[in-house]
Parts: structure tokens; C-alpha cells; sequence
């Protein structure tokens, strides 16, 4: 499960004797294990009732945290798990509340909003997939053993350039060009094509690719595509993954309906 940065975690470990009772251990501590790689903790947690120790972490960083919880004495044992701390931009074409009415949750309904937004973040990944970088971010490529003047960036289209280095030397606005929507980045001077230093992963650019609106069809889409994520958990009723509805499609395992390609100019003819 996500959590927005600033949000407070809670954490807990419940502890069992070799019977399956719920039993207390001789010390417990919990250590976080931040995104930058730092650590927080080792921290000595009491338990609240036997066998159960809870610990309430308040973020400070976006990422990928790591939860290791260690009882030692009695009852020895080691547990690890990790949670995700979501940046200030949670990188996602719809709003939750928009998605929770397309799924008919109500609006004061709180209670499956991490499993929302986690589907609607990766409905958001899959919809870039086909049409380039929506959500604005930033990105760093690295490229080596250059021949010519142009480069291709990973992600389009290119919103801005925030810097370029060659061989440890950063270049001003007019050693560069750069196509926006081909992603394409030409070394120049005075204007004209200039090859690149050869070298060994010599030249860095780092760079903002996204756009600044969002077309309807394709939040139409990220829309269909999470509510048909969310059909697959609510159990074994008819639905577009099942063989034989108007969204089957066997070439993306039913993952992917037919409504929301169509969405993305994605071709969705039959298999020969």
C-alpha cells in the first residue's frame, strides 16, 4: 500500500509462541530502511497486548521504504516488509474522485482509497505505454560511444531541457537543439550540426518530459482500465476479462479492454 509523503505509517508485527498463541518476545525493535539508503532506527518497540507491537512511522521521504522488524530472547523471529511513499505529484491522470465515482464507491467511502489510487497509478503507467509521457517528471539519460550530431531521449514529448554535459562540460542553450515531440537532441554551434565527443557514457542530459493537458480520450481511457482492474478483485462474476464479453481480448491476457485501446489508437483487430 501507498502513502502520501507527510502521512504517518502504521506499522505493526504480531508475534507467536511454537504452539500459534500469541506471545510476547524477550526485545522487539524495528529498523526503516529509507529510499536515499539511510536508516531509521534500530527502534525498541513495547508491546500493545501480547504478541502485538505497533510502531506509527511519519514520512519524510518519497520511495520505496523497508520495514524489518527483529525479536530476539523468547519467541525469536525476523520479519521484513515494505511500504511506498508517494511524491508531492502522485503521478496519476485522473483524480481519486473522479475514479471512485466511476466505480460507484461514495464519496466518504475512505476505506479502499490506497487500493484506488495503487490501480489508478498503474492504469496511468500503462496509458503512457502507448501515447508517450503524460505526468510530468523528471529524467536523466547517459549515452557513450556517440557517432553524429543527433542523440534520441527515452521519454517524449520534451517539455524543457535542464541540463546537458559532455565530457564534464555543461553546454548552454545554444550548444543543443531539441525536438519536443521526436525526442531528438542535436549538438550544434552557431547553428550548425556539430558531432558529439566520442567517449565512454560521457554525455548526461536531464530533462522534464510530459504534457500540460491531459487529451480526454486517454483519461477516458486510464478510467476504463482501472475500473476493469478493480472488476478482477471483486470475484468470479461475468466482466470484460471473461471470454466472450465485448472487452476479451486473448492478445493482452485480458489486462488491457478493447474500449480503452481504441481510446489509445492502439489497433484491436482479432488474431489470424
Amino acid at each position: 500500500m501507498s502513502y502520501d509523503l507527510g502521512e504517518v505509517v502504521p506499522l505493526s508485527v504480531t508475534i507467536r509462541d511454537a504452539t500459534g498463541a500469541l506471545a510476547n518476545a524477550g526485545s522487539v525493535t524495528v529498523t526503516i530502511t529509507l529510499p536515499d539508503g539511510t536508516a531509521a532506527g534500530p527502534t525498541t518497540v513495547s508491546a500493545a497486548s501480547t504478541g502485538v507491537y505497533n510502531y506509527d512511522y511519519p514520512t519524510t521521504l518519497s520511495g520505496r521504504h523497508v520495514v524489518r522488524w527483529l525479536a530476539t530472547g523468547s519467541n525469536a523471529g525476523a520479519w521484513t516488509d515494505v511500504f511506498e511513499v508517494l511524491a508531492t505529484d502522485p503521478g496519476q491522470l485522473v483524480s481519486l474522485a473522479e475514479t471512485k465515482a466511476e466505480l460507484r464507491i461514495a464519496a466518504d467511502d475512505t476505506s479502499q482509497d490506497g487500493e484506488v489510487q495503487d490501480m489508478l497509478r498503474a492504469a496511468t503507467d500503462v496509458v503512457e505505454h502507448y501515447v508517450g509521457a503524460i505526468v510530468r517528471r523528471t529524467f536523466t539519460d547517459t549515452y557513450g560511444g556517440l557517432v553524429g550530431s543527433s542523440l534520441l531521449l527515452t521519454r517524449t514529448p520534451v517539455l524543457s531541457i535542464v541540463s546537458v554535459v559532455e565530457s564534464g562540460t555543461t553546454l548552454t542553450p545554444a550548444d543543443y537543439l531539441v525536438d519536443a515531440e521526436s525526442g531528438v537532441l542535436r549538438r550544434v554551434a552557431a547553428d550548425f550540426p556539430q558531432l558529439w565527443l566520442f567517449g565512454i557514457q560521457n554525455v548526461t542530459v536531464t530533462y522534464v518530459a510530459g504534457r500540460t493537458a491531459v487529451k480526454p480520450a486517454w483519461r477516458e481511457a486510464c478510467l476504463i482500465i482501472t475500473a476493469h482492474m478493480w472488476e478482477t478483485q471483486r470475484g468470479p462474476q461475468r466482466g470484460p476479462f471473461q471470454s466472450g464479453s465485448e472487452d476479451y481480448d486473448p492478445r493482452y491476457s485480458y489486462s488491457i479492454p478493447r474500449r480503452a485501446l481504441e481510446l489509445l489508437n492502439e489497433p484491436v483487430g482479432g488474431i489470424a
